[in-house]
């Protein structure tokens, strides 16, 4: 790593691949200005604009895998859970995310509180309305807009990619 480079983190023993079937161990460590993959030929420099999070996963065994896309080419990064979501959250400070590249919908503070309320499990526009303050109306548009964009299912319950975006949006 380059001198003037400010190393956030590092993790080791965690795995890398491009098929989802070769697995090699890895270290991984990112500085304010490059993703850093350490593997049994050494350190290849990836800069943080070349990288971007698409998804994260759970596996079977406790494990996790962490899906980025890295030159537009998807990789995994696996592990046991508790490592892996430590390594997302540590790289959603310094990374672009995938609905940040190409998503469509823009996120006001009505959606990220809908947002909320459906990851807490409330799904029935009636019921989010006293706890967001806005009408029905606007409520039954906003989950509309989701179910479009693959956000929840028709029954209000978030799916993978309304489970990140809750990661990314709903703390803000």
């Amino acid at each position: 790593m380059a001198e003037q480079e400010k190393l956030l983190f590092k993790v080791e023993n965690v795995y890398f691949s491009t098929n989802f079937k070769d697995w090699k161990k890895i270290v991984l460590a990112s500085t304010d200005l490059n993703v850093w993959i350490k593997t049994d030929k050494g350190w290849k420099k990836i800069p943080n604009e070349h990288v971007s999070i698409s998804e994260i996963k759970d596996a079977a065994g406790g494990n996790s895998i962490l899906v980025m896309v890295i030159d537009n080419t998807k990789t995994f990064i696996g592990g046991k859970k508790p490592k892996v979501y430590s390594l997302y959250n540590a790289l959603m400070s310094v990374l672009p995310t995938a609905s940040d590249t190409v998503g469509a919908i823009k996120f006001t503070d009505a959606k990220r509180l809908v947002l909320k309320a459906l990851y807490h499990g409330v799904r029935r526009p009636e019921n989010i309305m006293p706890l967001v303050k806005r009408d029905y109306d606007e409520i039954v548009s906003i989950l509309e807009e989701f179910k479009r964009e693959g956000i929840c299912t028709e029954a209000g319950i978030l799916t993978e990619k309304g489970k990140l975006i809750m990661m990314e949006e709903g703390y803000k």
